[in-house]
């Protein structure tokens, strides 16, 4: 969307506008493309400061397609997965381009930092990498097989996911009215 119109036209996500409200300050209106993950997020755009108006834009297709996104962050197994499978056993530490290949993936869409760092958590958690935060590297470590649910940061965030899903599956429609003045809470 940034690219399609001159200037005025900006684009923020629920996580940068949750972190600063006033990000929406300098506009006078909040379209909003996406459903937010949870239905408590919604008074952010209800009182971001402003002095126009938010409106909710979203439908079924944007419902599904938000579903897809934040399984994609936080369903780790699939990720773990592959991590664990591409890095290197016995040849020392990783780290570099080597390290940011593993965490990112070969796909098309590589995995973003924040997953990057979710995934090397619960590795740590689960015993089956050593982190050096100074080398910026890490090495695995040999282990038996593990349950995925010993990482208290997995549990976390299939709780976040589940919840997710559950607001979304739902429409994640905040109720008729689609239009909400900024500034006010409701």
């Amino acid at each position: 969307m940034a690219g399609m119109a001159g200037a005025g036209l900006a684009v923020v996500s629920w996580a940068a506008l949750g972190r600063e409200p006033r990000l929406a300050e300098p506009y006078e209106h909040l379209l909003v493309l996406d459903p937010p993950p949870v239905a408590g997020a919604l008074p952010l755009v209800e009182t971001a400061p402003g002095r126009g108006f938010g409106h909710l834009a979203w439908g079924e297709p944007e419902c599904s397609f938000t579903q897809s996104y934040w399984r994609e962050q936080l369903d780790l197994r699939p990720a773990l997965s592959h991590v664990w499978r591409a890095l290197p056993r016995g040849d020392g530490p990783v780290g570099g381009d080597a390290l940011t290949r593993v965490l990112r993936g070969e796909d098309s869409y590589p995995r973003g930092g924040a997953l990057a760092a979710r995934l090397l958590r619960v590795l740590r958690e689960l015993g089956l990498v050593e982190l050096d935060r100074d080398g910026r590297s890490c090495t695995s470590v040999d282990r038996p097989r593990t349950e995925l649910d010993r990482s208290a940061t997995h549990r976390a965030y299939a709780a976040r996911l589940a919840q997710a899903e559950r607001h979304l599956s739902a429409g994640a429609q905040p109720d008729e009215r689609r239009v909400a003045p900024l500034g006010k809470a409701s």
